[in-house]
């Protein structure tokens, strides 16, 4: 019983972090979804603003971060039925530390870094320069959970610079 109720908080947990991974996508990476004009039609910006504004490129990010969790869940699953309860907590503590670090990136960003000129409608204030700090703290965030998660997966797991020869 133990270990399906495991598995039922796992594929919650995951498809809660899938939504989550789309809303940050969409906050991040397409800076002119509301915007009254948007750059020229070829450029890099509109190009890459286009493709995650809508599927498949929205999608995009999240699939591949909840494809390489299934994968190391699977493992995991394998040598220990009972990992999938640990592994859901993690994605718990994960959702938590990425909120909270968003947030707090999104406000240094927009509060410190690029404060919103003193009009009412500036064109040039959106734009990719204002995702570097929240995408970079969402891809560390990322990429922890992801090693953390492999730690937990495979807890005998040790380096192979770090095994005794024998």
């Amino acid at each position: 019983m133990r270990r399906w109720i495991g598995n039922a908080a796992l594929a919650l947990t995951w498809v809660i972090v899938f939504y989550i991974l789309l809303i940050a996508t969409e906050l991040v990476l397409v800076p002119w979804d509301t915007a009254i004009t948007r750059p020229e039609t070829g450029t890099w910006q509109r190009t890459l603003n286009d493709f995650f504004e809508v599927a498949p490129g929205s999608y995009s990010v999240a699939v591949v971060l909840i494809a390489g969790t299934v994968l190391l869940a699977y493992r995991a699953l394998r040598n220990d039925p009972e990992a999938g309860l640990r592994l859901a907590v993690l994605n718990l503590v994960f959702l938590l530390v990425l909120v909270v670090t968003f947030f707090t990136a999104a406000l240094i960003n927009n509060n410190i870094l690029f404060p919103y000129p003193p009009v009412l409608y500036d064109p040039t204030y959106r734009g990719f320069h204002r995702s570097i700090l929240p995408g970079t703290a969402i891809m560390l965030v990322c990429a922890g959970w992801l090693i953390i998660q492999r730690r937990v997966a495979h807890p005998t797991h040790t380096p192979n610079r770090l095994r005794q020869k024998g």
